[in-house]
């Protein structure tokens, strides 16, 4: 499955690059937490982590995806923050576990934000890009078996779920008329 990822990154000019619409709510998170090494896991081509490194240019940021050549090296040290933007629906249901323990070796502060619905990108074998799609409720209930505290936050994005494993007060509240509403599109046995 992973060569598969990979042939997408090179065939795929804008796949990979979705991150950079989490850019405001990272940097805040990063302003919040005042964080010196950030970890951007899955990070796709790398923009998000790129256009943060200009935005915090005193802050370290590693970046690693297994289906890029040149981010295929995990940092060797712990950091203060790791970011996992539209990554985790892309793991095999059966790796989740193995995926979420590696993550969580490099810090216990984490922002998660997991899209919630199929890919509009197929794999060459015809399967969905998404191969883990699953609601809110179910990813803050896994996350929890990883991290201490767990915590929802808004997204902008109406079909994904985002969570943060340490106290953060978002800008924007889950209350607010314009909070997202969330969609999952119908297919057999989701859950």
């Amino acid at each position: 499955m992973l060569r598969q990822y990979k042939e997408l990154h090179s065939e795929s000019k804008g796949y990979g690059t979705s991150s950079l619409a989490f850019f405001d709510e990272v940097c805040d998170i990063i302003k919040n937490k005042k964080v010196a090494s950030v970890l951007d896991y899955g990070c796709g081509k790398g923009l998000l982590s790129d256009a943060l490194a200009k935005e915090f240019p005193d802050i370290v940021f590693y970046r690693y995806d297994p289906g890029m050549q040149t981010f295929r090296e995990l940092p060797k040290d712990k950091v203060d923050l790791v970011i996992c933007t539209d990554v985790i629906e892309h793991v095999p249901g059966e790796k989740i576990d193995d995926f979420l323990q590696t993550v969580s070796s490099f810090s216990q502060d984490a922002y998660f934000n997991i899209s919630c619905r199929l890919a509009t990108k197929l794999l060459k074998n015809g399967e969905n890009a998404h191969c883990s799609v699953y609601p809110p409720r179910w990813w803050h209930a896994k996350l929890k078996q990883f991290y201490k505290r767990v915590i929802e936050i808004p997204t902008n994005d109406l079909t994904a779920g985002a969570f943060v494993t340490f106290e953060y007060e978002s800008k924007m509240s889950l209350e607010e008329e314009n909070a997202p509403v969330l969609y999952i599109p119908e297919k057999k046995n989701l859950y």
